[in-house]
C-alpha cells in the first residue's frame, strides 16, 4: 500500500498508469507501445514517401479552421512543424498518432490545447520518435515541433482519426493536400 509520504511510489504509479492506458510515457521516458498495436503494418520508406508524392507541406493549409468533419493540419513554416486535431463544437473525436524519424531527431515540440487530463504525448528517449493521443472537442489540439536532420531525411506520419485509417481527413501544406493513406512521409526540411 502506498503510503502519503512515498512520493517515488506515486510518481512511479502515475507513469505506469500512464503507459499502461495510453501507450504514452512523458518526454524523455522510454516509449512502450500499446498493446493493442502488436501487429502494426509499416510500409517501407519508399511507400510511405509515395503516399504523399507531389504534396508540399509549405504554409498553413487553405481550409484551416474548427469543421466538419473532424480532421488533421500538417504544415512547415519558418517557425518549424505544426500539426493539429479539430471537432466541430458539440462534439470530441479521438486522435493517435506516431511520427518518427531517421538520422534526425526532435530539437522541440511544444504542446498546443493540450489538456492534460485527457492528452497525453511523449517523445522517446532517443528523441526519433513522437506518440500523441488526443481527445478534441471544439478546439484545436496537437504539437509544434522542430527537427534537427541531416540531408534528405523524411519525416514519417501515422495518423489515426477516432481509431480509423481516414487519409480524406488529412490537409497537408497551403493546397491542403491529401496523402493516399494514413501513413505517409515528408521531406522533414521542405
Amino acid at each position: 500500500m502506498l503510503r502519503e509520504s512515498d512520493g517515488r511510489s506515486r510518481f512511479t504509479l502515475a507513469i505506469t498508469l500512464l503507459a499502461t492506458f495510453t501507450g504514452i510515457v512523458p518526454a524523455g521516458w522510454r516509449y512502450l507501445p500499446a498493446d493493442d498495436e502488436p501487429d502494426r503494418e509499416q510500409p517501407d520508406l519508399a511507400t510511405l514517401v509515395a503516399n504523399a508524392d507531389g504534396i508540399d507541406p509549405s504554409g498553413r493549409p487553405n481550409n484551416y479552421g474548427i469543421s466538419e468533419p473532424s480532421r488533421y493540419y500538417v504544415w512547415h513554416d519558418n517557425q518549424g512543424w505544426h500539426l493539429r486535431c479539430t471537432s466541430p463544437k458539440g462534439k470530441a473525436y479521438g486522435y493517435k498518432g506516431r511520427l518518427r524519424l531517421h538520422k534526425a531527431t526532435f530539437l522541440a515540440v511544444r504542446p498546443i490545447g493540450v489538456d492534460k487530463r485527457e492528452d497525453s504525448y511523449g517523445v522517446n528517449r532517443a528523441k526519433d520518435e513522437l506518440a500523441f493521443k488526443f481527445l478534441t472537442g471544439a478546439q484545436f489540439d496537437g504539437v509544434d515541433f522542430n527537427v534537427k536532420a541531416e540531408d534528405d531525411v523524411k519525416i514519417e506520419f501515422e495518423l489515426f482519426c477516432f481509431g480509423k485509417k481516414t487519409p480524406k481527413r488529412i490537409f497537408i501544406g497551403a493546397s491542403a493536400g491529401n496523402p493516399k493513406a494514413h501513413q505517409f512521409a515528408l521531406d522533414a526540411d521542405p
